[in-house]
């Protein structure tokens, strides 16, 4: 499968979703479990960035407008972008005025250091153009703003027995997963500094024993326990 079907193939089902579905984590494609969990982890990080109050906030890959909504009512100007039309009509159904914009990550349609910060929960995965998005992500980000960005986690325990039972891999892959320490690696290459992983640990009680991963540093129980991390990091 090429980059491009892969991508296709993605968006076809993300469109799907949306007319079946109502519940925000059923078109979002995670569990009522997850999508609350990543919401939690979200917030938790988002005290750790000095964002005032009526800062101005991209949600890139807002879906149904779950995160947009959440970040509108903390008091910040945020903004849903999505690529599926189906999906934003839903989120402008769910909303109360928030604005949504119909756009892919390659090609953001603002100017350069529109945002103070951006978060893109859930995008990664369904992506094969990774540097292009952070490209573009870096464009509309003031100086000093913040990135929050989230990946499904390669070395997390389960993918591993995973790829064992489907040694030789299968032929075509349904979402893409990422060493989060190159992802780090990647971001600073975009302008961004002292990037840190956060972690979504699995069993729920895995948590409280995952410490972040800040600087260079490695983190063992993240890494094996981590189903997916939240990249935090500021623009240069």
């Amino acid at each position: 499968m090429t980059e491009l079907d892969f991508e296709r193939s993605w968006r076809a089902r993300y469109e799907q979703w949306a007319v079946k579905y109502d519940a925000d984590h059923m078109i979002s494609g995670w569990s009522a479990e997850g999508l609350a969990r990543r919401l939690e982890l979200l917030f938790k990080v988002f005290d750790k960035a000095d964002l005032k109050s009526g800062s101005r906030v991209l949600d890139l890959g807002a879906g149904p407008g779950t995160y947009t909504r959440a970040i509108s009512g903390k008091g910040h100007h945020c903004i849903g972008v999505d690529y599926s039309h189906n999906v934003l009509a839903v989120a402008r159904r769910k909303g109360s005025h928030e604005p949504y914009v119909q756009a892919d990550a390659y090609h953001l349609p603002f100017h350069n250091e529109a945002f103070d910060a951006v978060v893109c929960i859930g995008v990664l995965q369904s992506l094969d153009g990774t540097s292009e998005a952070l490209s573009e992500i870096s464009r509309v980000l003031a100086r000093g703003g913040w990135l929050f960005l989230d990946g499904l986690n390669r070395f997390f325990w389960v993918r591993w027995l995973r790829r064992l039972r489907l040694f030789p891999p299968a032929d075509q892959k349904r979402l893409n997963d990422y060493n989060p320490y190159n992802i780090r690696l990647m971001s600073e290459q975009f302008g961004f500094r002292q990037p840190e992983i956060h972690w979504l640990a699995v069993p729920r009680h895995a948590q409280r024993i995952t410490r972040p991963a800040s600087g260079h540093r490695l983190s063992f129980t993240g890494t094996v326990l981590g189903h997916s991390f939240l990249l935090l990091a500021t623009k240069v």
